[in-house]
């Protein structure tokens, strides 16, 4: 049994919690959570959705802090955001030069530990909670589902998080010699009937099981990586002093110093194309998204928008209403679409039609989708065409 205190930070807010030995339970805030703590040391999981999990070959250095500095040059240009802005966690080598690597925005965790006030140094474990699943025993992957939030956990070391209505297309995205049967634990298996009929409809192989009754519950204890590292790292501190003792120490030395100082050039040589790029990819996303005022985090935020814009769930959104839009005109005489504009939740539509048997097909057609409801704002008739101008939402909108 963990003789550690187990703290919680929902994505949603507030905590759950797990005293050694004793039940979970939830509360509103970190203070009523840590009353039962004490002194008692503390693992905090917190939300896998920002936090990435991946992996690096290193050279075989000895030495953790230029092991990790390795790992931030190997990483740079997978990121969006400055590896300087970034906190990296870096585990222990797999026999084969790979080691797993966690990545977590510096403000974002500095946030979560301030939650905790003066609790924050007792602090000895942050983990996401997609590590927090269970392991399986075979090669198979762990899946949680909870509400509309689905947690993977793909190796010892590996898994993601995102939301249920995109669980299936994330694995469809995998290669076929890297998909693996699931473990699926389920808060609510008939509420989710439709998401399982859907991965049984894509051939995945999986059985489900009923969830522990708190995420926590299934904290093992040994995390095999730990983001309270360096500036966030808690607890006692243990100071360790290493001397070189081998020549073959000093030769190792020597020659991770040549690898490190040709990646520096490098970086140096990268840095001003870096800023060009991260300036152009701001520049598209306010073109993309001009409602969009502020952007604190670029990633984050399109992939918010992304979502906005498909809809949740299968309601709302840009897409329901481009299907609507291509299932309406798709046999409505000689329809011509000349332009298209989606803001708010409308689809502003410019057509051209033959004549005027084209808008009576048209209006036809939409009144057999319940789903959508099209307003005509304008018609322009004459001998050669008719113009019309329309406004397409959702129903009820």
């Amino acid at each position: 049994m963990d003789k550690r205190f187990i703290l919680y930070r929902l994505p949603e807010g507030g905590f759950e919690y797990l005293p050694p030995g004793g039940t979970a339970a939830r509360a509103d805030t970190a203070e009523q959570a840590l009353a039962e703590s004490a002194e008692t040391e503390l693992v905090l999981l917190i939300p896998g959705e920002h936090v990435l999990l991946t992996d690096v070959t290193l050279p075989p250095v000895r030495q953790p802090g230029k092991r990790l500095m390795a790992a931030r040059f190997a990483l740079e240009d997978f990121l969006v955001t400055p590896v300087d802005s970034q906190h990296f966690a870096l585990g222990a080598s797999d026999g084969r030069g790979k080691n797993p690597v966690a990545v977590i925005d510096r403000a974002l965790l500095e946030t979560y530990l301030d939650e905790l006030g003066p609790a924050r140094q007792r602090v000895v474990s942050i983990v996401p909670d997609t590590l927090c699943l269970p392991l399986a025993d075979r090669d198979a992957w762990t899946v949680w589902l909870a509400g509309e939030r689905a947690l993977v956990r793909s190796g010892i070391a590996s898994g993601f998080a995102t939301d249920t209505a995109n669980l299936p297309t994330c694995l469809r995205a995998l290669p076929a010699d890297e998909q693996s049967p699931l473990i699926v634990y389920a808060d609510d298996a008939a509420a989710q009937a439709d998401l399982l009929e859907t991965l049984h409809g894509d051939g995945q192989d999986f059985e489900t099981h009923a969830q522990p009754a708190a995420l926590l519950q299934c904290w093992s204890g040994r995390p095999l990586l730990n983001l309270a590292s360096g500036e966030f790292a808690g607890g006692p501190r243990k100071v360790a002093w290493w001397a070189p003792l081998k020549a073959t120490a000093a030769l190792l030395a020597v020659w991770v110093g040549i690898a490190l100082a040709t990646q520096i050039i490098e970086y140096n040589r990268l840095q001003s194309q870096l800023a060009a790029l991260d300036s152009e990819a701001e520049q598209i996303f306010r073109e993309t998204f001009p409602r969009v005022d502020t952007i604190n985090d670029l990633r984050y935020q399109a992939e918010e928008e992304i979502r906005r814009l498909r809809g949740e769930a299968g309601s709302g959104g840009l897409f329901p209403l481009l299907q609507a839009t291509a299932a309406g005109t798709g046999d409505s005489g000689r329809l011509t679409m000349q332009s298209l504009q989606y803001r708010e939740g409308r689809l502003s539509l410019n057509l051209l039609g033959e004549d005027l048997k084209a808008l009576e097909a048209l209006r036809s057609n939409f009144n057999r989708q319940p789903a959508t409801s099209l307003a005509v704002e304008n018609v322009d008739a004459d001998n050669d065409a008719v113009r019309i101008r329309a406004t397409v939402t959702e129903a009820g909108a």
